[in-house]
């Protein structure tokens, strides 16, 4: 009986790890659902002009952001070298000329005047190339960075997996903490 007993808790524990790990791969499953999606409509699409405009749009708030401050008067400020320097290194956006008006933008101001300098960088790239080439471009450049940062969050995930059973500790459920 006592061997019955001991079998049965086995074998509860192990159909609860199963359980928990379908729950983990369930929640892998819908990124994964979502990230080929979005490479099939690039794929099946003829441009992502669109795409990369909007996402323009959407990285900008963010990087004007990221060099916000507040100054002593409660009121933001740029750090404006460190916004010339990260324009000129990730964008090939030189905002050295405007460096003055800058520092008296608003943030609404300085995140318009970014969006326009990435819009016209960009388009300045495309004069450059045939359109139909350009396009082919854009796509396998948008699959590639897809692919890597896809990559790079799997190997996040499972490193987060390894570790996320430790936040029972804390009385919180872990699948709802990797969700």
């Amino acid at each position: 009986k006592a061997i019955e007993i001991a079998q049965k808790r086995v074998e509860n524990h192990n159909f609860e790890i199963r359980k928990q790990l379908l729950e983990f791969d369930n929640v892998m499953n819908t990124q994964r659902e979502v990230i080929y999606g979005l490479r099939r409509s690039i794929l099946e699409s003829d441009s992502v002009r669109d795409y990369i405009v909007e996402t323009i749009s959407e990285i900008v708030p963010l990087v004007i952001a990221q060099f916000g401050t507040l100054n002593e008067t409660e009121h933001e400020a740029i750090d404006v070298e460190a916004l010339v320097v990260y324009a000129k290194d990730k964008f090939h956006l030189d905002l050295s000329p405007v460096k003055d008006k800058l520092t008296t933008m608003t943030k609404a101001e300085a995140q318009e005047m970014l969006q326009q300098g990435l819009l016209k960088v960009y388009e300045d790239r495309e004069k450059h190339f045939d359109p139909q080439q350009f396009r082919q471009m854009e796509k396998m450049v948008l699959l590639h960075t897809i692919d890597v940062k896809w990559k790079e969050h799997l190997y996040a995930m499972d490193q987060l997996k390894e570790g996320i059973g430790l936040r029972s500790f804390a009385q919180r459920d872990p699948v709802v903490e990797y969700k």
